[in-house]
Parts: C-alpha cells; structure tokens; sequence
C-alpha cells in the first residue's frame, strides 16, 4: 500500500476533495451512476448523432469569410439568378467529325433535357470549331443538395442512348457538385469503417487479449455519438458551419485522442493493480496520479484547436469548435466511462495476462528502459545528432509549393465531371461551361461589358481560389504562433517551470518541420501530387502539436513525479521505461486513424491524413524517447527552472526523507 505525505489547511482541504472527484468513476456505487448516465446520454443522443451529416455544407460560402470578396459576389448574385443555380455541360465527341445524325440527335436531346424537374434554360448545341464536339448547357436549380446526382444521371442516361461510337460526357458546376456530394456522403461511413478498424487491429496487438479492446471500443463510440450530436444541434440553432473535411475529420479526431487517453489510463491502472489488492483502490490511485497528465492533455489539445477561430476562412474557423467539442466529449468518457467500465469488469478483463497484486512491474526491464540506459551515458552526442537529422529532413520543402488546387487538381484519380472538363478543354476554349458572374453598377454596363471581352484567360472558381488562397496564408501566419503561446503557457503551468516548456515546445517544431519536408518529398515523388494545399500546413501544425505535446505532457508530468523521488537523472530514466511502452501504442493508434484519410479521394485530407501519421510517429518513437531524453538527461535539474526542484541536486533528492520531497515542489 502506498502512503502520500500529509497535508494542511486549505492545501489539505483541495487535495480531498480532488480525490473524491477522481474516485467517483472507481467507487462501490458511483462506477454504476456512471454507467447509467452514460446510457442515459446515449439514449439521447443517438438519433441526432445520425443528422449531423445532412446538416453539412458544403458549397463555396463553407470555406469562405462573409467579407471575403467572392462571398459578397455570391450573395449579390442571388438577386439575379436562383441561389441553388448549378449549371451542367454535356458534351458530345465524336473522334472522327460529327455527322448530321449526330447533330440531329444532340437538338432532340437538347430538348428533353428542358423537360427534367428543375431543369431551366438550356442552350445549344454548339458545335466545337474542329467539328469534332458540340456541347448543350442545362441550369440546374439543384445546388448541393443530394438530387444534383440524380439530376446528372438522368441527363448522361439521356445523352448516351443511341450510337456508342458518339461518346458522351457531363462537367460542369452540376457534375462537380454531384461529385462532392457523393464523395462527402461516404466520407462519415468510409472513415468510421476504417478508422475502428484500425483501432481494433492495433489495441489487440498492444493487450493481446481478447476482451479488454471492447472497452475503449465501446467508451470512444459513445464519445463520437454525444460529440456529433452536440455538434448537430450547434449547426441548427447558432449556425456553425459544419462540411464534409471537417466531419471527416471529427471521425478520426475524436477515436483516435480518444483510444490514446484510455490506452494512457489503462497502463496506469494495470501498474496500480500490481501494487493494490483492491481494484476500486487502484483505480483511484490511477486517475489521481495519471488523472490530471490525462486532463492537461485533454485541455491542451482543446485550448490549441479554439485557437482555429481566430481564422478567417469558414472552414478552418468552423472546425475549431467542433474539434474542440469531439476531444471534450472524448475526454470526459475516458476518466469517467472508462473507469466505471474498468473497475465493474475487474482484473478478469485483462485475461490472459491478468496483472497480479504483488508482482513485478515488466517496464522496470523493458526495451524503454534499455533506451534510456543508452542513451544516459552520452546524452549530448545522442541529442545533438538527432537534432541534425531531423534538421536536414525539413530540407524536402525547398522548391515544394503550397497552392489552391483546380478542380482536377483536388482529387485522387478522376471523377467525371474532371473527366468531362478535359475533354471540353480539348475542343472548346478555356473555362467553357464556368460561367463568370460579375456585378456592377447598371449605368456601367456597357464599360464593364467592353472590360470582359478584352480580358483573356478569365474562368468561373478563379476569384473563389484567390480568396481562399488570400484568407488560408493569413490564418497560417496568425493561428501557428498563437497556438504556440497557448500551448507554451499551459505546459509551464503543468510542469511549474520555464525550461522544460520551452525545449518541448522547440522539440515539437523541429518534430513538424521534419515531417512537413519528409511528406513533401513523398508528395512529389511518390504521390505525384502537384504541392500541397494551402491549408494543409496549418491543418497538420494544429493536430501534430496539439496532439503530439500530448505524449510530451505524458512523459514529462511523469519524469516530474520520479524526479521528485530520487532526482533529475534517476527520474528520466524511469519516467522513459514505464511510460515508453504505452505512449508508443498511443502513437500508434493515433498514426494508424489519421493514415485512414488517405481511404478518401481528396488530396487534401491525403496529405494531411499522411502528414499527421508521419509527424505522430517520428515524435514518439524518435522525438519523445530519443530526443527528449537525451536533452533532459543533458540538462538535468535546470530543466525545472526557476521551481525548487531545479535547486535541488540529484544526490540531495535520493538522500532526504520521504516528508520532504514535497517541499522540492
């Protein structure tokens, strides 16, 4: 049994009523009001869970400020045309030259494309000038909605009846829209499908046991339910802008912090198990010790994803929030459903590797503790190398751009409408079919008509790509220092001291750079893309710090506790072996959910899915163990500047009596 020193006065009052707060998920009767308030959240949740991905937008205005310039245009626009107006091209090729029956049978087409529900006008046919195309133009009144795709279908079904050697393609707005709509309607699904497969997979390799999985299973699925249900009932009755890349994302966000929390609490409590006949005991003594690391990392995480709405741009502002939430709600069913469900089922879930009161702790042997034992004799040298290295892997960004993509561009393989659009681009001008809506004043018409038809090379997205591409650079240079302030000031206050935060925060920008010029190079060389999204680097700094300083706090919360005990050096060296082992399995979970990312046909979620799982994994196997180590093994007890603790010498820690190492405080 262990024994914490005493404490008095207010200091006393705080500490119990904390480890009653912390005991309440572990007691005789409160783990079973746990279980039923979690039943009583699902219950009421569950089916506005399920309407979250209807409540998605997912056209320009999504991603775009209100001030922005294109945003206004579109908004004027709707005085002029129908708000869901989303035109559709046919084209019609035949490699050999049209022949009057062809013509004959695009005009009949051109007619009964009027005749569809919520079609509008139609224009053509208009013949290309090699006379091998001609295209029809239909207005769909349709937008985003998921009728667009029927839409589509009914006008390629009508188009390629009749002569096969006649090849028929749709583009335009509509086929674009109808695209997005499928690939958004899957993204929820696919994601899901994958990412608790993932999961699965890599939890019964981490326990090898064929029980105990289906508890963070269980507790990351409630959290996801209750997260999209707060979420949904957010986008109704205040507005905030949901679409498809941020549920997406949500998915993976949500399993994957989630898994890595209970992965973090289970280690604990398995080692507190060996040392505590009582499961109830042990599993207080767990969420208190591990229990604030767990919540640190939780806020830490929250803190940097608020910082999203700083940003202009709709997209990045909007996921703030909502990732923000999914981590919460994650959080709070990890330190109380997890427990509840962890202490009910007692040590017989771990089977077949039970932990025994009594035995010993294996990570006082393992491969962690071999590392640290490595690295301890030459930390300098270790440090200094690995730095370089990771140094010389951010030399993969030189020459690798950050653009807005094209239509053709955002997308992994070719949908149709990309298909149709090449082909139009081989017969027709430029930017056919996206037609460019410009207002002015009505007096001005005749200057302003005189303006366009002098100025070459104008097509429809082009203002939409500038804004986005304007208001993604200006939210990356605002949001990435704030983030890294805010997470700077809640790592001093956790860890009580200046050094330590600010070397951790260095090792996870070097960690960053690294993975940003390794993906570049993979991008370019393997992937083929054409450089990267705008977005993507902010994207991938927010999760990579704000989750990777996670494995951090883990690390070092846990490096302070030992060094309290028995000094710096000592302290790092067991802090490594007993949370090595746990905090790579929590890396590989989480490097295993966002890989799933790349399951989806956009390249922007690709790249970053890929991203994120690189970064994550070069931080807890190389910056977390070897870096970090090797620098506070190297530094010693200045890391604890300007705390007590950084005055005490190694020697002097090991030698004081047990009542007053909570003075080195």
């Amino acid at each position: 049994m262990t024994t914490e020193p005493a404490r008095t006065g207010a200091s006393s009052a705080g500490h119990r009523w904390a480890h009653r707060i912390a005991g309440l998920p572990s007691g005789r009767r409160t783990k079973w009001a746990v279980l039923v308030f979690w039943v009583i959240v699902i219950a009421l949740t569950g089916s506005l869970a399920g309407k979250l991905m209807g409540a998605e937008k997912n056209d320009a205005s999504a991603y775009l400020p209100a001030s922005a310039e294109s945003t206004q245009a579109l908004t004027l626009q709707d005085h002029f045309t129908s708000k869901n107006l989303n035109p559709a091209v046919v084209v019609y090729v035949r490699p050999s030259g049209l022949t009057p029956a062809d013509l004959a049978k695009i005009t009949t087409d051109a007619k009964k494309f009027a005749t569809l529900n919520n079609a509008g006008k139609v224009i053509g046919p208009i013949p290309s000038r090699d006379h091998h195309a001609a295209q029809v133009l239909i207005e769909a009144h349709l937008g985003f909605s998921s009728a667009i795709t029927n839409f589509v279908n009914r006008v390629h079904s009508i188009g390629s009846s009749g002569d096969p050697g006649l090849h028929v393609y749709v583009t335009g707005p509509a086929a674009s829209a109808a695209d997005s709509v499928k690939i958004f309607k899957g993204i929820d699904s696919t994601l899901l499908y994958a990412t608790l497969g993932v999961v699965i997979v890599l939890l019964l390799l981490t326990y090898r046991s064929p029980i105990l999985w289906l508890l963070p299973i269980m507790s990351a699925g409630v959290s996801l339910i209750a997260a999209e249900a707060v979420i949904y009932e957010l986008v109704v009755h205040e507005g905030l802008v949901v679409n498809g890349q941020t549920a997406g994302i949500l998915v993976v966000l949500v399993l994957g912090a989630s898994t890595d929390y209970a992965l973090l609490l289970i280690a604990r409590y398995r080692e507190e198990l060996r040392r505590h006949e009582d499961r109830h005991e042990a599993m207080a003594v767990a969420m208190r010790r591990a229990g604030p690391a767990i919540f640190a990392s939780g806020l830490t995480v929250i803190a940097a994803m608020l910082c999203l709405l700083a940003a202009d741009s709709a997209d990045i502002s909007g996921l703030g929030p909502v990732a923000a939430i999914g981590v919460g709600v994650g959080l709070l069913a990890m330190i109380t459903l997890l427990p509840a469900l962890l202490v009910i089922t007692g040590r017989w879930v771990f089977w077949p590797l039970r932990p025994r009161y009594g035995s010993e702790d294996p990570t006082s042997r393992g491969p962690w503790a071999r590392i640290g034992s490595r690295i301890a004799p030459r930390p300098r040298r270790v440090w200094t190398v690995t730095a370089v290295l990771l140094a010389v892997a951010t030399l993969g960004l030189i020459g690798f751009q950050f653009r807005a993509f094209t239509q053709a561009q955002s997308y992994r393989g070719t949908p149709s409408a990309v298909a149709g659009e090449r082909v139009l681009a081989q017969h027709f001008p430029a930017g056919a079919g996206q037609p460019v809506y410009v207002i002015g004043n009505a007096q001005q018409a005749a200057p302003l008509r005189t303006a366009l038809a002098g100025t070459r090379g104008i097509g429809g997205a082009t203002a939409i790509n500038a804004d986005v591409q304007h208001y993604a650079i200006r939210d990356r240079n605002v949001i990435i220092p704030l983030i890294l302030v805010v997470v700077l000031i809640i790592l001093g206050l956790l860890l009580q001291a200046v050094v330590a935060p600010l070397i951790l925060i260095g090792t996870v920008i070097l960690s960053f750079g690294a993975a940003l010029g390794l993906s570049a190079l993979a991008f370019r060389h393997i992937f083929g893309f054409a450089g990267a999204d705008n977005s993507m680097p902010l994207f991938s700094f927010v999760f990579l710090v704000a989750l990777g300083i996670d494995y951090n706090i883990f690390l070092m919360t846990r490096v302070r506790e030992e060094s309290l005990k028995s000094g710096t050096h000592r302290g790092m060296l067991t802090g490594l072996a007993a949370t090595g082992g746990v905090i790579t399995a929590a890396g590989l979970v989480l490097a295993g959910t966002f890989a799933t990312l790349a399951t989806l046909p956009l390249v922007i979620l690709t790249e970053i899915g890929f991203t994120v799982a690189l970064g994550v994994l070069l931080d807890t196997l190389v910056v977390r163990s070897v870096l970090v180590t090797a620098l506070t093994l190297d530094i010693g007890r200045h890391m604890w500047w300007p705390s007590r603790l950084a005055a005490r010498r190694d020697e002097d820690i090991a030698a004081a009596p047990p009542g007053e190492l909570t003075r080195a405080r």
